[in-house]
């Protein structure tokens, strides 16, 4: 055996090494990785914004339970999938933004005052 190579041990099974919680699969059956290396998808865009909160893992299980779900949907009805395209989170409503940002900034300990201004971006 050569020097620095890892031999797995006998219960250890192809493709998955032993952790101290289990064993973690390699992670080449996972049905989100996929669709998150899209560059211009829905899935994309929400893997982006679910792994900077909550980790690379988590994320790509809610993007395989999104596609799942919309697989369902397709199935159900009889139609075709519609990506919802990579703006879809920066097109929400500017309401729903600004209350989102005033919390925050409330919760740092500022007092904010809106006025909105004739020309928005």
């Amino acid at each position: 055996m050569r020097a620095g190579v890892r031999k797995p041990p006998k219960y250890e099974p192809a493709g998955t090494r032993a952790t101290l919680w289990g064993f973690e699969d390699s992670g080449a059956s996972v049905p989100g990785r996929g669709a998150c290396n899209l560059t211009l998808s829905y899935y994309k865009a929400q893997f982006s914004r679910l792994c900077a909160k909550h980790g690379a893992k988590k994320a790509f299980c809610a993007v395989a339970a999104s596609m799942l779900t919309a697989i369902y949907h397709m199935l159900k009805d009889g139609v075709e999938h519609k990506d919802l395209g990579v703006s879809y989170f920066d097109k929400r409503s500017t309401d729903i933004k600004a209350k989102r940002l005033v919390a925050q900034l409330t919760k740092l300990g500022f007092q904010v005052n809106l006025q909105p201004i004739k020309e928005a971006a």
